[in-house]
Parts: C-alpha cells; structure tokens; sequence
C-alpha cells in the first residue's frame, strides 16, 4: 500500500476501514485490493465515504 494508511475497527455490529495518504489520492486499485483483502469473508454491501480530496476514504460494512 506504499504511503497509504489502513485503519481497520470490528465491532459486533459493523467493520469500518479508513484508508488515509497524506501525499496523494487514494488510487481506487487499493480501494478494491482492501475490499478483496479484508472483507472477503462478508458478502453484504458496504457503504464508501469518500473526502472531496480522495486523500481518506471510509468503508463501513453492517455485519
């Protein structure tokens, strides 16, 4: 993931994943290699936020 930062919280209830780069976009092959990597097991649809930047995006998955 190079300079980009992943942030990953579980719940019983909900995952939330941040990626966060303080030096560029976030490129959307990361977006998809994070979903494919961590939420592989969870085949429900998750919700994208998304700043105005691209420098962090959130993904939150309702388990």
């Amino acid at each position: 993931m190079g300079n980009t930062s992943v942030i990953y919280t579980e719940s019983r209830k909900a995952i939330g994943i941040a990626l966060e780069n303080h030096d560029r976009r976030v490129r959307e092959d990361e977006v998809e290699f994070i979903i494919k990597r961590l939420l592989k097991d969870y085949d429900s649809s998750y919700t994208l936020t998304v700043d105005k930047s691209r420098h962090v995006i959130e993904i939150h998955v309702d388990k």
